[in-house]
């Protein structure tokens, strides 16, 4: 059956929003590596203990893959790339003497890296497929994800006093509005669409690690037509 599918249209990207690396000492640990190191099962982890006092300066670490560069690392953790976050990655990772030769099974740790948000801008809609606690669980199901959608995702990192280091799984690109947004959601399989939520704006308390709205890509849901199998 043919369907009204999403495609993207580029619009003129904003101006580039500044980084500036956190001054935070605290880490927080990748939930994937806390379980194996408690010794007692009761005991709380330590990003649940310690999340809510400030944010933290590891993302998390993730294993080299074959045809692995710290460049296509950086893009997939950070969802761009920037010669400030590969220097920014290089710095917490001494062991590595050359990006572009990396070996497989080495394991890479990823810094935070502030995204400072325009809150003057006009409101932006995202769709979030899905949130997760750890870098590595994020990484596997945002593969999950493309398999099930064939559509480009990103791992949005943020951090709330509220809920600790997070990991949002969203659509790369933005709505201009909320029906938008929905319109598209209406055009996903029932069982992808029904675990996705719409996000507008993010608490003032928020910190986020990663630009949100894809880097002002702007997408519309009634562009194109595509064969979607049922």
């Amino acid at each position: 059956n043919d369907t009204e599918q999403l495609v993207s249209l580029t619009a003129p990207s904003p101006p580039e929003a500044p980084l500036v690396n956190p001054t935070s000492t605290a880490a927080i640990i990748d939930n994937s590596s806390v379980a194996e190191a408690l010794p007692d099962k009761g005991q709380k982890a330590p990003s649940e203990r310690f999340h809510q006092a400030v944010p933290p300066h590891i993302l998390g670490q993730l294993v080299v893959r074959p045809g692995d560069t710290l460049g296509i690392m950086v893009h997939r953790v950070y969802g761009s790339f920037r010669n400030s976050f590969l220097s920014t990655v290089i710095a917490a990772n001494p062991h590595i003497s050359n990006p572009d030769d990396i070996d497989v099974g080495n394991i890479v740790q990823f810094p935070t890296v502030d995204f400072l948000m325009d809150h003057q801008s006009p409101p932006a809609y995202i769709i979030a497929f899905d949130e997760l606690p750890s870098l590595t669980a994020a990484m596997l199901r945002k593969q999950d994800l493309f398999e099930q959608i064939q559509l480009p995702v990103r791992v949005v990192p943020s951090w709330s006093p509220a809920d600790g280091l997070r990991f949002h799984l969203v659509l790369t690109g933005y709505f201009d509005s909320d029906e938008a947004a929905n319109r598209y959601l209406s055009l996903l399989p029932t069982k992808t669409s029904d675990q996705a939520m719409i996000i507008s704006n993010w608490s003032g308390k928020t910190v986020l690690f990663s630009d949100p709205y894809g880097g002002g890509l702007r997408l519309s849901p009634l562009t194109v037509r595509t064969k979607i199998e049922k």
